[in-house]
């Protein structure tokens, strides 16, 4: 600690969350140090000073620099707290919920959460590794669980692995059929039929909540099945970062749902109209959760928003006028436009490329006319579905890129087809939040 203080002059006192001895009581601290003078200060009158500017600078975010720029944004008091009151209101917390965190608190979705949580006095456990998981799952039995479509796809395919090694994937499904059956006429039988899933959660999970990125409806509807209800929301740090949630008592699958209590949302219409009627375009935010602006970058700042004040999402979505829900599409600088004009959204491409059971995560890009999907996968499996094969090795795995494509192609439209599909043998590089870096993958169109 004291090296790291060295280079950071601006730090005045070190406090050691597990030291098991006192620090000197000048520059170092054990918590337990820390705590005794705290109380000592209460005893003698301290009283916590109020907020009185709700709207001054109080946490600075970086985005997640997916596009290849990474901007520093403002945030406020008022900006984080319209959140958590609209988390609070959109989603059923009690204060007997149990979270295991597992996404990084330095991201804002997964603070904003744990905020509306601790708010309702639920109890938190903070996930110390990505490799124990699985582990602190069991350990800690959360009820509720704040993640990313990456997570979910993840224990979708952990769950029908699991049941496919031990042979009971038949029976798995027969069990889904018959429960959603019974759902029909009022009777409930998911937590004894499918005790064997949610056990490997711990026991207790009831919801998710899942951001960051689109979700296949399928998914959704899988978990509904095993007793496991996932709400789906759309932010963005620059709005702290919660503007939809799909609310507790009107779900939709695939749809993030209408905008949250704190704030407006506006479709910028780019003149297309959906099969259906509904229109398409930019999401547009105006509300309390809206940040300050980008640290020491005006222009940027400027550039964010529209000449009549709101913020600029560059997320494209499709929006049911009736309802206020949005079915998000993709990021505005992901689209790609095809030979004929038409937009493809990658992110949708890359949902039905991810639920095959041999990638792990993927991305679409344009390379010369057609689409390219880039793949990393499973190495276990890829091995195992290779080990029968040590005499023609090179013939099995080329068989298997093309069992991806076509496995893809068959379930989307004819413009969102691939061409080729390519393994990343060392995976994505990423950011913090984990998201794949897109700009160092693009290829000429």
């Amino acid at each position: 600690m004291d090296s790291i203080a060295e280079k950071n002059k601006a730090l005045k006192h070190l406090i050691c969350m597990g030291a098991t001895e006192d620090g000197d009581g000048e520059r170092t601290y054990s918590f337990e140090q820390w705590k005794a003078i705290g109380k000592e200060a209460l005893a003698e009158g301290y009283t916590y000073p109020p907020v009185t500017d709700t709207r001054k600078m109080c946490e600075m975010l970086f985005t997640s620099g997916t596009t290849g720029t990474s901007k520093c944004v403002m945030l406020c008091q008022e900006n984080i707290f319209s959140v958590v009151t609209a988390a609070d209101e959109t989603v059923d917390f009690s204060s007997e919920d149990r979270v295991l965190s597992v996404l990084p608190l330095h991201h804002t979705y997964e603070l904003a959460c744990t905020l509306a949580l601790l708010n309702y006095g639920a109890s938190c456990a903070i996930n110390d590794s990505i490799t124990k998981v699985v582990a602190n799952l069991k350990k800690y039995r959360p009820t509720t669980l704040v993640v990313v479509p990456l997570y979910v796809s993840t224990f979708y395919k952990r769950i029908w692995n699991e049941a496919k090694n031990k042979k009971k994937d038949k029976v798995l499904r027969y069990g889904i059929k018959a429960s959603n059956a019974l759902l029909a006429f009022g009777i409930d039988i998911r937590k004894k039929l499918f005790d064997s899933v949610t056990s490997a959660f711990g026991g207790n999970l009831k919801k998710m909540v899942c951001g960051g990125a689109a979700l296949n409806p399928a998914l959704v509807h899988t978990f509904e099945s095993f007793g496991i209800s996932i709400y789906e929301g759309f932010g963005i740090t620059e709005c702290a970062p919660l503007t939809n949630v799909t609310p507790y008592y009107n779900r939709k699958p695939g749809s993030v749902g209408p905008a949250v209590p704190c704030c407006t949302v506006r479709i910028a219409e780019n003149g297309d109209i959906t099969e259906d009627g509904y229109a398409e375009g930019e999401i547009q935010v105006k509300g309390k959760n809206v940040m300050l602006g980008y640290y020491k970058n005006e222009e940027a700042t400027r550039e964010a928003f529209t000449e009549d004040g709101w913020f600029r999402t560059k997320d494209l979505c499709v929006f049911d006028k009736k309802t206020g829900y949005l079915v998000i599409k993709g990021r505005a600088n992901n689209m790609i436009v095809g030979s004929t004009g038409e937009n493809i959204y990658p992110e949708e491409i890359e949902s039905v490329i991810n639920s095959h059971h041999l990638v792990t995560e993927s991305i679409v890009v344009a390379d010369k006319g057609t689409l390219v999907a880039l793949v990393a996968l499973d190495k276990e499996k890829l091995e195992e579905a290779l080990s029968e094969f040590k005499d023609n090795v090179s013939n099995k795995y080329d068989e298997l890129m093309k069992e991806i494509r076509e496995y893809v192609n068959s379930r989307v439209g004819k413009f969102a087809r691939v061409s080729q599909v390519e393994e990343q043998k060392d995976g994505f590089e990423k950011t913090p939040t984990q998201k794949i870096k897109r700009f160092l993958y693009k290829r000429d169109k």
